[in-house]
């Protein structure tokens, strides 16, 4: 919800009337999308970069070879709605509702950017995209890559140490962790193959070397507790994920897994072949054979001569020693190894591949399809109202700033075209018309590692918002810096004044303002002692007594104390007020006290203004009139700002009569105005 985007807040105002606004939020769940998930949520396919759309018509698709090119302002991904331009209402929505004022309330749809086509032109091969690499399993292909071999696509270590961790699996599934961890013990890896036959002479326990051996061993386990459990009345083995303490072993189980099998020799166990050492670079993959490694795959007809050779060539053109994995190839080892390992595999990752975006017949990706997971043919366009909140701006000749975020998916658009254009040419090519120069084999491979860069840069943008914008994941703070003060994220509220401020009990609890007890209001008296009874756990209470004598001695009474002596001591001090003494009762914060709201850093005199005290329970945010965000520099999208709450009387009036926010409404060097009086006044005169 930005000011800069007029949002539409009067479409939400029954909201506010008739539901209940304050939720307890227990759990955030994030999943990983498919795929397919992708496609079903996606409503238009973004095919024009920033800067090559209608000026005086963003939204408009561009019309090229007779193909409409939607934009990344496409009304089809939301309401339009930027100053300078007439506000256009989204047309998904249009399309099923009724009405010509459209959809007020449309969060907005998503759009996509398809990664580059195979064969652009093509009418029946036209749908088929290369793919990149999902940057969220980066590190897990890596994993695979390692362990696998080149040539037979299975695990290179035995098949006796591959089904060791899926029978531990199994037995974690079933909640068994001690019989999991103990089958792992005694049937060791092929590197503690002596420690095992040490460990098991001295236990005396079965000699567990076969795969044979081992399935049947684990099939007893389960029998006997399946007998077990039945006879006890329980549920059957096989759960999803057993009990919730099983989850942090298995999840070690997995990773363990993992770093045992690439750890694995060269040398595969089962074609002996030797698979190239596999690197990562800036999130690019390379292989490298040696010389006596790959004279050997060569002598076992795993490699042929025309393959180095071509390696080889690549290398020179590229001036680099290692060869570029490209992910074409990537995707059809990965297709392979989840071919060849699905038992394992299906075990290591049993929920990847799961859809996110539960439509009726869906179905997960079965192991043996798990490899498409790993991979993405399109990265979603987030809705058109997110994006022109994040700060879009027009500039003087009409034309629209993108903002960060839309600038990346412009970049990676670009990208793709290029690609795109490179496989028409290479496509038209034939043996005795090469289209293509070396400059230009050269400029395609650069893309397609540049593309691959964009795409984890979009990604990894998504996860610093998170990490920049944690809020309330982080904590309230109170008086980090200065006493009587706290800290929250801020959100706006139509429905308070625009001098008001919604402060969340919490923060009314730990905060004070000195009283002074005063026997002429029998009311404000009355309050006061029932504050002290209270004490400082209960609201509105008191945390402690102020006590100053006539002849000028001080004390401090705390009242963090048991409630009966809480009861003694507002009897006993508020009689002592009558006969001369001065008490004053350090309160909670209570409706009407006045504070001073800042937003650091405090730039000029409105970015430190009044405003009169409304405590609210179970909010956990700062809430306050919108019109007044401007002053503040505030967007409300996980701005923090702070609360100073004065000492004083004296301090009060100020607020009240200098620094209150209906009276902070100009610049003070321009003279131009803050907020929008208009708003303002009519707020106050429907009040």
């Amino acid at each position: 919800m930005s000011l800069i985007t007029a949002f539409p807040f009067h479409a939400y105002v029954g909201d506010l009337k008739t539901r209940r606004v304050v939720q307890e939020k227990v759990a955030v769940s994030l999943s990983l999308l498919t795929p397919g998930d992708m496609a079903r949520m996606a409503f238009v396919e973004v095919r024009t970069r920033c800067g090559q759309e209608d000026k005086t018509a963003p939204w408009r698709p561009v019309v090229r070879n007779g193909e409409e090119h939607a934009t990344f302002y496409d009304t089809r991904m939301g309401n339009f709605d930027v100053r300078t331009f007439p506000p256009h209402s989204c047309q998904t929505c249009a399309a099923s509702l009724t009405g010509k004022y459209g959809n007020e309330r449309c969060q907005g749809h998503f759009g996509f950017i398809g990664m580059p086509r195979l064969h652009p032109g093509d009418a029946l091969r036209g749908e088929e995209r290369m793919s990149v690499m999902n940057p969220h399993l980066v590190e897990e292909v890596e994993q695979l890559l390692q362990a696998k071999c080149f040539f037979c696509h299975r695990f290179r270590a035995p098949s006796l140490d591959v089904e060791r961790y899926r029978q531990a699996l199994r037995l974690i599934d079933c909640s068994l962790i001690g019989e999991a961890l103990h089958l792992l013990d005694v049937v060791s890896n092929a590197k503690g193959y002596d420690t095992r036959h040490r460990r098991l002479h001295t236990a005396n326990e079965e000699v567990i070397n076969d795969v044979t051996l081992l399935q049947e061993h684990t099939e007893r386990i389960l029998s006997r507790h399946a007998h077990t459990s039945a006879a006890a009345g329980e549920a059957s083995v096989e759960t999803e994920n057993g009990k919730k303490g099983a989850i942090d072993v298995r999840n070690g189980i997995a990773r363990q897994a993992l770093r045992e099998l690439k750890e694995y020799v060269n040398v595969c166990s089962h074609c002996n072949g030797i698979s190239p050492r596999i690197t990562k670079r800036n999130g690019h993959f390379f292989f490298f054979f040696r010389k006596n490694s790959a004279s050997v795959n060569v002598a076992n007809a795993l490699l042929t001569q025309v393959q180095l050779q071509e390696w080889e060539e690549n290398n020179k053109l590229h001036k680099r020693t290692h060869t570029y994995f490209r992910n074409q190839d990537i995707r059809e080892h990965l297709k392979q190894l989840c071919q060849r390992e699905e038992p394992l595999l299906g075990m290591l990752f049993p929920h990847l591949g799961e859809p996110s975006v539960i439509t009726p017949h869906i179905t997960p990706l079965p192991a043996r399809d798990m490899y498409k997971a790993f991979f993405i043919d399109r990265v979603l366009v987030p809705p058109l109202p997110l994006r022109i909140s994040s700060g879009v701006q027009v500039q003087d000749g009409g034309a629209i700033s993108p903002d960060p975020q839309t600038r990346a998916l412009s970049t990676v658009l670009g990208f793709v075209e290029q690609i795109e254009c490179y496989q028409v040419l290479q496509n038209n090519s034939t043996p005795d018309r090469n289209l293509l120069s070396t400059a230009q084999e050269i400029a395609n491979e650069i893309n397609l590692r540049n593309l691959q860069v964009k795409v984890n840069e979009v990604y990894q943008e998504i996860m610093g918002t998170f990490a920049k914008k944690e809020g309330l994941f982080r904590m309230n703070m109170m008086g980090k810096r200065v006493n009587q003060a706290c800290r929250s994220v801020i959100s706006p509220d139509l429905m308070v004044e625009p001098n008001e401020v919604l402060l969340p009990r919490p923060f009314a609890r730990g905060l004070s303002f000195p009283e002074q007890v005063t026997f002429y209001a029998s009311a404000r008296m009355n309050l006061l002692k029932r504050c002290v009874i209270n004490g400082p756990r209960r609201y509105p209470g008191a945390t402690h007594l102020e006590i100053r004598q006539t002849n000028g001695e001080i004390r401090f009474i705390e009242l963090d104390v048991p409630e009966q002596t809480r009861r003694q001591h507002a009897a006993k001090y508020f009689a002592m007020a009558q006969s001369g003494v001065t008490l004053i009762v350090y309160r909670h914060i209570l409706d009407g006290d006045r504070v001073v709201f800042n937003r650091q850093p405090t730039l000029h005199k409105p970015s430190m203004m009044g405003y009169q005290v409304k405590v609210l329970s179970g909010h956990k945010t700062l809430r306050f009139h919108y019109v007044n965000g401007n002053s503040f520099n505030a967007d409300f999208d996980g701005d923090e700002m702070n609360i100073h709450v004065p000492q004083s009387l004296e301090a009060k009036a100020e607020l009240d009569v200098l620094m209150d926010a209906n009276m902070n409404y100009l610049v003070p060097t321009p003279g131009s105005r803050f907020g929008d009086l208009f708003r303002i006044i009519l707020r106050q005169v429907s009040c």
